[in-house]
């Protein structure tokens, strides 16, 4: 075994750092009392989304991904104000069977999940137009919590329609698509996929 000569000046130690030397740590009423100050909004860890799938960001992990059915422009390289953001637009009246979709397949074993969980969808989009209809579809294993027909007016701002999908295996394959059924053209501009907020009950002690 080799020794160093610690005397030949080709070791430097480092000095043990004494932790009372340490700046102490922020009090928690005192950080709390500066973001009320700041007006800052601070909002859940749960109502963060852990994917979203946009036109410039269509494949997730594992199986996840988009199809985008018979959209007539996609379009990445625009930024606000001028359109809300990137987007593909559709117009069920300039397809060759009607559909005008978007829809995904989703793989929850690619975002850690190990067991059967619970996963919310929450598509944006906008209506080019007085009114254009909505429908959800989905595809097992999973039991679809959502709307049978959503209506949005107004084409001024954008809009989230909303499902779920309950009791999806953790490496099961599942689809999900948000289908125009009439009305005007219109934008999507991503899919957020979140889990729901805990639920906490009180034990028994």
């Amino acid at each position: 075994m080799n020794e160093i000569d610690e005397s030949s000046g080709s070791v430097e130690r480092i000095r043990t750092p004494d932790p009372a030397t340490f700046a102490p740590d922020i009090d928690p009423s005192e950080w709390a009392e500066q973001v009320r100050a700041a007006r800052l909004t601070i909002p859940p860890i749960w109502n963060q989304p852990f994917e979203v799938l946009q036109p410039g960001h269509l494949i997730g992990r594992a199986r996840t991904n988009t199809t985008l059915v018979d959209p007539t422009i996609v379009q990445t390289d625009v930024l606000p104000p001028i359109v809300l953001g990137p987007f593909a637009a559709f117009d069920m009246t300039r397809t060759t069977d009607g559909r005008a979709a978007v829809a995904h397949h989703f793989q929850a074993s690619g975002y850690g999940s190990t067991g059967v969980g619970t996963f919310i969808f929450s598509f944006t989009v906008q209506t080019l137009g007085d009114e254009t209809a909505f429908s959800i579809a989905g595809g097992a294993p999973g039991t679809l919590v959502a709307p049978g027909s959503v209506r949005i007016h107004g084409s001024d701002r954008a809009f989230t329609v909303t499902a779920t999908v309950v009791g999806l295996p953790a490496t099961a394959e599942m689809s999900i698509a948000l289908q125009q059924t009439g009305g005007a053209p219109w934008r999507w501009f991503q899919t957020a996929l979140r889990v729901p907020p805990p639920v906490f009950e009180p034990a028994n002690l």
